[in-house]
């Protein structure tokens, strides 16, 4: 976040434009379907900071007395004592509620955030975007991320570059430029990595900065406060304008757009435009300069600290997105949290006297933030605040399903890249009977691998790939279509596997429409409104690819059996662990009713009973009585739990089916060999 003017004169309208950006941002956390781009308030700070903070900078650099430690000084400061705050609390609410696996990812990223490395933390991890993101309580440091790593280099180039104003202006607007391609190329390739990307995003501090530059060398001074004026009615167009392409952006943005790119111009030059006008703009200065606007733009840092914390933790506690009323509570809690941070701690370090103390201690304390984090992270979350809770491992979100022993190497298929292909073996001798698909394969293999002593089986697990071929699978670019193909021609160089165990996970049929004809070269992809493609049902093409595997391993003389996936659970066993371990109910409060789950799965079910009449000699196990022996379907055992998430079984779950599964196999291959 921007810092506020200090060196400068002060422009109440720039605090009135931070208030439209944090608005934006808070708007689209608490209300996301009022305001679906309000995420572009982050780009709208940046072009803010470009432009304050280059000014200061060049005002040191006219006047000699610009110096890197009083810089530096200056944006600790400003950045660290909020940050500090905020990152205590995180510290504190994550001990109460957060489990093991949890607590030491917010290790990670408090480490990352007090390095300002949070993007490059968040580049490698899923989108900002994504599904688990609102589960991340320090997600947003990584515009913090951008920002520093930006001002590490701005001040040595605009001190290299220092001379004439032309000279100035073109170098930043060269850079500029340079950074803007940078970022279109990149999300052309990788929309995560365009998001995070610090030299994708610096162009937008640039738009700010070459602002500055610009109306110092039009004022033919760089360290003056003259700027260019525009005529009021011109000035008020202009301004009018900027604010109605943020809003235009704010309205019609959403996460599913391509950001930043082409689209982040919108908020970006805006906010140009209102900068550049807003001193001569009369109605517009009026609006951004009302008393209301300027003192949510005092507060914006604080706020922007605080209210995604409160938004991400409610998240978490309540094992859903929070309710209405919950949001608007957060939103008076964030509002009251970043006046007292501002008023009691912001302002009273700013203006105290202690500068070089103030500044050591804050560098302490940042410091021992990044320390606690790696401790944090490297103490697996300080497990043993919930010591012997076995229900723990079971809901760790580790791939932890590997018993048996691996043997990469007998996965030998030159035309295949192994790497992402689970390929075990559970014992020593050659395999009798594979067991082939996706995550869905996997979680049944440590139960097996661990009861079964009369047989060897193979595993081939790739994740996200069900085992159907002759068929291309849109979402991945072909590489499931590779691996499944790779993989059947394995098994059927295996003579000795005289057995193929199918699974995979049910979702396929009935929400994720994932495939479409080989023979064409077409990919595919599902809209929002439509789960049909132009040839033929996604769910019909899946059937058509799972047949030919079918058809081809039964050609080949061996048994097929569809192992029919487990019921999947309309809650996470996470949710209901943390709720019974902080004292907020109990996991007696989970519960799937053996009705429901037959409903969700019946297309899946039907889909499957059209499969197993194509192919009569196909054998199917069916865990749904086993796991729903009731009214109720089981998902815990004792004191731990029989699944992992929502749909994957734990280790415990894992064995607990595996003794059904191999009774079941005992009399449907009455015999398998010694």
């Amino acid at each position: 976040m921007p810092a506020h003017p200090g060196a400068r004169a002060y422009r109440p309208d720039v605090d009135g434009l931070r208030a439209v950006a944090i608005l934006s941002v808070l708007g689209y956390h608490a209300f996301p379907e009022l305001l679906p781009g309000g995420f572009v308030g982050v780009d709208v700070f940046f072009v803010i900071s470009g432009f304050l903070i280059t000014g200061n900078i060049l005002n040191g650099l006219a006047r000699g007395s610009f110096s890197l430690g009083d810089f530096y000084g200056r944006r600790v400061r400003r950045i660290f004592p909020a940050l500090l705050l905020v990152s205590a609390a995180c510290l504190l609410f994550g001990w109460i509620l957060l489990l093991p696996d949890e607590y030491a990812h917010l290790g990670k990223h408090l480490a990352a955030g007090a390095a300002f490395v949070s993007n490059l933390a968040l580049w490698r991890e899923a989108g900002y975007f994504d599904a688990a993101a609102d589960t991340k309580p320090l997600l947003h440091l990584w515009s913090l991320g951008v920002e520093e790593q930006f001002y590490i280099v701005w001040p040595l180039i605009l001190a290299l570059v220092w001379g004439t104003a032309g000279r100035v202006v073109m170098t930043v607007l060269a850079l500029g430029a340079a950074s803007f391609l940078v970022g279109l190329v990149t999300l052309n390739q990788d929309s995560t990595a365009a998001f995070y990307f610090p030299l994708a995003r610096f162009w937008e501090l640039m738009i700010g900065a070459w602002l500055a530059c610009a109306q110092r060398a039009k004022a033919h001074e760089f360290d003056g406060h003259t700027y260019p004026r525009l005529t009021p009615p011109w000035a008020n167009s202009v301004g009018a304008f900027g604010l109605a392409l943020i809003a235009a952006a704010i309205l019609s943005l959403n996460s599913r757009s391509a950001f930043p790119g082409w689209l982040a111009l919108m908020p970006t030059v805006g906010s140009f435009l209102v900068i550049l006008a807003a001193p001569q703009a009369t109605l517009v200065r009026a609006f951004l300069s009302s008393p209301p606007m300027v003192l949510v733009g005092l507060i914006s840092y604080p706020l922007y600290l605080w209210h995604w914390p409160l938004f991400s933790f409610a998240r978490i506690v309540g094992a859903e997105a929070p309710l209405l009323s919950v949001r608007l509570l957060l939103v008076i809690v964030s509002f009251l949290a970043a006046f007292l941070t501002y008023r009691f701690v912001e302002k009273p370090l700013r203006a105290g006297t202690s500068r070089q103390r103030s500044l050591v201690l804050l560098c302490v304390g940042m410091g021992l933030v990044a320390v606690a984090g790696v401790a944090i992270r490297y103490s697996r979350g300080l497990e043993w605040r919930f010591s012997n809770n076995a229900a723990l491992d079971d809901v760790n979100p580790v791939d932890h399903w590997g018993p048996g022993r691996s043997r990469q190497a007998y996965c030998s298929d030159p035309a295949n890249d192994w790497r992402q292909t689970t390929c075990r073996l559970s014992s020593t001798g050659d395999p009798t009977v594979a067991l082939w698909g996706d995550s869905h394969a996997l979680h049944l293999f440590p139960g097996i691998a661990d009861l079964d002593r009369a047989r060897t089986w193979m595993l081939l697990s790739t994740n996200g790939c069900p085992p159907a071929t002759g068929i291309s699978f849109a979402w991945t670019s072909g590489d499931c279509t590779e691996r499944s193909e790779a993989a059947l021609r394995l098994l059927l160089t295996k003579a000795e596997i005289d057995t193929v165990v199918l699974s995979f996970f049910s979702r396929d049929f009935y929400e994720l429409p994932p495939v479409a004809d080989l023979g064409t070269q077409r990919l595919y992809r599902a809209t929002a409104s439509s789960r049909e493609f132009p040839d033929r049902d996604s769910r019909e093409l899946l059937l058509r690819g799972l047949g030919k595997s079918i058809h081809s391993l039964e050609a080949a003389g061996k048994t097929v059996i569809l192992a029919l996936d487990v019921p999947e659970l309309p809650f996470s066993p996470r949710d209901c662990l943390r709720k019974s371990l902080i004292g907020i109910g109990g996991a007696d409060a989970c519960e799937l009713s053996a009705s429901v789950a037959q409903e969700t799965q019946r297309e899946y079910s039907e889909a499957m009973r059209r499969l197993e009449a194509l192919y009569p000699r196909m054998k199917v196990f069916d865990p749904t009585p086993v796991m729903c022996p009731g009214p109720t379907c089981l998902f815990r055992e004792g004191d731990g739990f029989l699944y992992r998430d929502s749909d994957h079984l734990s280790v415990r779950g894992s064995t607990f089916l595996a003794q059904a599964l191999l009774r079941w196999l005992s009399i449907a291959t009455p015999n398998p060999p010694a």
